[in-house]
């Protein structure tokens, strides 16, 4: 079996577990962010169907968990020159409606819709984590589709990101891949952490919890760390 292994560390990144104006981040990567990081990669749009990326099995250890810290956001409709090309924003009340005329509206925490047009600005409160470091492996039975996966992520289509566009992350971000299933791998690839045990999640499911612990080589020198990343 061959496993691509990915590093998603830095300043910043957010796994939003709440559409509400109130977002907390799950304390992991979730699939549908690494899916998604994927498919904007590959090229892959909203409507098209690739059912590969539903069949891959995601890995995740927390060589990092980061500090929670919470952002404060405003809202509020955007001037009238850029209105026309905001159409994610808009909500159609009605099948049919025309997007270039829809009032600009946010979900509330109730669940409703808060219209921005013509109101006062809307605050939220988004949580993100700072400093955080994970090993995600990614797998499939078909070697070809991690080849395929590792292709997309060496030449991305669209821009990869942690959670939120602005959180990009940092050098090194694919670390490559290797013979081996993704929880054999993770256990033998060497940290930087200082912790006893590194929590390992499977990302089978929309959240996901620690299944096992793992306990890798230690690093202190980056250099050597680095250097033993790639002979992975």
């Amino acid at each position: 079996m061959t496993t691509l292994l990915l590093r998603f560390a830095g300043p910043a990144q957010s796994y939003a577990s709440s559409p509400f104006t109130t977002r907390p981040t799950e304390g992991v990567p979730t699939r549908s962010a690494v899916l998604g990081l994927i498919a904007a990669a590959a090229g892959i749009t909203r409507d098209v169907d690739a059912p590969w990326l539903d069949e891959l099995d995601i890995w995740v250890r927390v060589d990092k968990p980061g500090t929670a810290v919470n952002d404060f956001h405003t809202i509020s409709a955007p001037p009238a020159a850029v209105a026309s090309s905001r159409t994610r924003q808009r909500y159609i009340g009605s099948l049919g409606a025309d997007r270039r005329t829809a009032d600009f509206a946010v979900p509330t925490g109730k669940g409703t819709k808060w219209s921005a047009h013509g109101a006062t600005t809307m605050t939220t409160h988004r949580s993100f984590l700072a400093d955080a470091e994970f090993i995600v492996a990614i797998t499939h039975p078909d070697p070809g589709v991690v080849d395929t996966v590792d292709h997309a992520i060496r030449n991305p289509e669209f821009m990869t990101y942690l959670g939120r566009k602005a959180f990009s992350p940092t050098f090194p971000f694919r670390l490559g891949i290797t013979q081996g299933t993704p929880e054999t791998v993770l256990e033998q690839l060497p940290t930087a952490s200082t912790a006893p045990a590194l929590p390992l999640h499977h990302l089978n499911s929309p959240r996901s919890y620690a299944t096992a612990h793992v306990h890798p080589e230690r690093c202190t020198n980056r250099s050597e760390l680095l250097q033993k990343w790639r002979a992975a």
